[in-house]
C-alpha cells in the first residue's frame, strides 16, 4: 500500500488539510479605513477566524469563525485519508479522488471568497498576502496526481487480466 505514489500523494495532501485547519495561519490581513466608523483597522484573516482589531491600540474588537473554510478542510482531510485505506477498490477510490480534486477547488474559491467579504466593509483598504494563501494550490496538483496514479493501476490491471 506504501509503495504506491498515489498513497503518498493521498498521505501527503490530508497532512496538509489536517496542518491547515488545526494550525490555522492567517492567511491575508486586511487594514484600512472602516466605512461605518471610519476608524482605521485590520482584519486578520485565518482558516478558521477573522479578528477585528484596531491599528493603533491592538485591541481584539470582534472575531467571528470561518465555518466553511474549517469544514472544507475537515472534508478534504477525511476524504483524503478514507481515499488512502480504499487502495483495493480502485473505482471508488478514483470517484472519491476526483471529489478531492472538486473540494479543493472549491477551498481556494472560499479563500479568495472570504477576503472579498473582509474587503467589502472597509472604504480604502491594502490587503496583504501571506505565504499560507498559495500554499493550498499544492493540493488540487497532489489530488490530481494521485488520480493518475489511481488510474495507471486500474489500466495495468485491466492489462493484467486480458493475459490471463
Amino acid at each position: 500500500m506504501i509503495q504506491r505514489k498515489q498513497t503518498l500523494y493521498l498521505l501527503i495532501a490530508s497532512i496538509f488539510a489536517f496542518t491547515y485547519l488545526f494550525s490555522s495561519p492567517v492567511f491575508s490581513e486586511i487594514t484600512g479605513t472602516m466605512k461605518e466608523g471610519g476608524s482605521t483597522e485590520t482584519l486578520v484573516i485565518s482558516y478558521t477566524e477573522t479578528t477585528f482589531s484596531e491599528k493603533d491600540t491592538s485591541i481584539e474588537a470582534s472575531t467571528v469563525k470561518n465555518n466553511y473554510l474549517t469544514l472544507t478542510l475537515a472534508v478534504i482531510g477525511g476524504i483524503g485519508l478514507l481515499t488512502l485505506l480504499l487502495f483495493k477498490k480502485r473505482k471508488l477510490q478514483l470517484r472519491l479522488a476526483s471529489y478531492l480534486v472538486m473540494f479543493d477547488l472549491l477551498l481556494l474559491f472560499l479563500i479568495y471568497y472570504q477576503n472579498s467579504i473582509g474587503l467589502k466593509l472597509f472604504e480604502e483598504a491594502e490587503t496583504t498576502w501571506k505565504v499560507f494563501a498559495f500554499l493550498p494550490a499544492i493540493l488540487p496538483i497532489l489530488h490530481l496526481l494521485a488520480l493518475r496514479g489511481i488510474v495507471h493501476d486500474i489500466k495495468l490491471l485491466q492489462s493484467v487480466d486480458r493475459l490471463r
